[in-house]
């Protein structure tokens, strides 16, 4: 195995660590039910996980796009407590719901932390994730593409084996029911 599929793999454990400890805290609709007071209703706020096979940045007029190709299918959410709610939705019903809302992510793009094989890293040694704003997706015969907005001045032109994008707190019309 040579050094850049080492590290593809240790990313992808680092990112599947990271959210097992949330995973594993989650719970059933029922217990989540019963550990949130019935007078009490709360609306849960998501984080998403896309993965993708490989993923093609590149320059445009405008920022860059991203072309995520090989996409799984699965979208990996969680909630934060007190709800904490876990689980997988089709790449479809995400995106269907990208726009629905007063709190869409197309009124209100979303942060995203992208993690592949290549990442620079800094002068520690560690890697550091690419932080963009995600606009725009649209579906492409090549996979998912969205325009980003470079955040933070890490962005790299290129193609990525084993790419993942970690995206910030949702409030997707899917998802946008108050839990009681």
């Amino acid at each position: 195995m040579n050094s850049l599929t080492r590290l593809a793999v240790s990313l992808s454990l680092i990112g599947l660590t990271c959210s097992l400890p949330i995973t594993a805290m989650a719970t059933t609709d029922a217990q989540a039910t019963a550990k949130i007071s019935k007078a009490t209703k709360q609306t849960a706020s998501f984080l998403f996980v896309l993965r993708a096979d490989t993923g093609v940045i590149a320059k445009t007029d405008g920022g860059y796009t991203l072309t995520l190709k090989g996409m799984d299918d699965k979208v990996l959410y969680f909630s934060d407590r007190p709800v904490r709610k876990a689980g997988f939705i089709t790449m479809t019903q995400f995106m269907n719901n990208w726009a629905k809302g007063k709190d869409s992510f197309q009124a209100d793009p979303p942060n995203a932390a992208i993690v592949h094989a290549a990442l620079k890293t800094n002068e520690k040694g560690f890697a550091e994730a690419i932080v963009v704003e995600r606009i725009n997706p649209m579906e492409s015969p090549d996979g998912w593409v969205f325009h980003l907005k470079d955040l933070q001045g890490r962005i790299s032109i290129g193609d990525y084996d084993g790419i993942s994008v970690f995206i910030d707190s949702g409030h997707l019309a899917l998802f946008h029911e108050p839990v009681t």
